[in-house]
């Protein structure tokens, strides 16, 4: 059973941490907010890594690409 997720972004093939997000929900579906600032420009990709409760890692999911200008 997965515990939590832990998300990341990744900019030019680099990630960094963002957060995590637990996988107990009353309706089953968990989500996890990332607030876009001004230094979250470019090309940006999420990573999401299950963690089960074992803390064995699973496998990750990558998004698309996503392209921020400017604010």
């Amino acid at each position: 059973k997965v515990d939590h997720f832990v998300i990341m972004k990744q900019v030019h093939g680099i990630r960094s941490v963002l957060g995590k997000a637990h996988s107990s929900f009353a309706n089953g579906s968990c989500q996890y907010v990332h607030l876009i600032t001004q230094h979250d420009v470019g090309a940006i990709q999420y990573v999401i890594v299950p963690v089960f409760n074992d803390y064995r890692l699973g496998q990750e999911a990558i998004t698309n690409v996503m392209v921020i200008e400017g604010l």
